[in-house]
């Protein structure tokens, strides 16, 4: 129904889009939410557009002509965990020399490794020539349980409660320093 309804609205945005998705732990949501971009982006862009699901490492799905279903598909036996950089998907795009007009980028915006998306970005656009603008859909990771996970494999034991607010202060800190660098 959705596709069909974007099918009679007949515009089209300009350009080639980079789909970025979050699929480090607790990511889940990331993934789903970048499958259903990137597929309204498919029926609308009179370009490309590639979907990067990144963790430490991308892992690329052109996305170009297919539908809502077709990405379920492929991204089905994706699974959510490992640490994050968001910049790795930006190097793997500029690598491979796909051109964006505009990215998306669907991420709780925490990264704890390199490369890191701001450097990566800077680098990106001056290699284009051009100031990509990045729209961030931002979404909430499961905080308190990667905490957990991280203390029962670090120490034996669950976080305790002031470590789990701890490290939810810090994930929104760095978000927010995060923001404040893709403006």
């Amino acid at each position: 129904l959705q596709e069909r309804q974007l099918d009679r609205a007949g515009s089209t945005v300009e350009g080639n889009w980079l789909v970025l998705a979050d699929k480090s732990g607790s990511m889940e949501v990331a993934v789903e939410t970048a499958v259903h971009v990137a597929a309204v982006l498919a029926r609308l862009v009179a370009g490309r557009v590639l979907l990067v699901l990144f963790d430490t490492a991308p892992r690329a799905i052109e996305a170009t002509a297919q539908t809502l279903e077709d990405l379920k598909r492929a991204t089905a036996h994706v699974a959510a965990q490992g640490g994050t950089s968001i910049g790795c998907g930006v190097v793997y795009a500029q690598q491979q020399g796909f051109p964006a007009d505009g990215i998306t980028l669907i991420s709780d915006g925490a990264e704890n490794n390199t490369p890191m998306f701001v450097p990566a970005y800077r680098a990106y656009a001056t290699a284009l020539g051009k100031r990509v603008p990045v729209y961030w859909y931002r979404v909430r990771g499961d905080t308190a349980a990667m905490v957990d996970k991280a203390a029962r494999a670090q120490y034996g034991r669950a976080a305790t409660t002031s470590e789990q607010r701890q490290a939810g202060r810090q994930v929104d800190a760095e978000c927010a320093t995060f923001g404040q660098a893709c403006h």
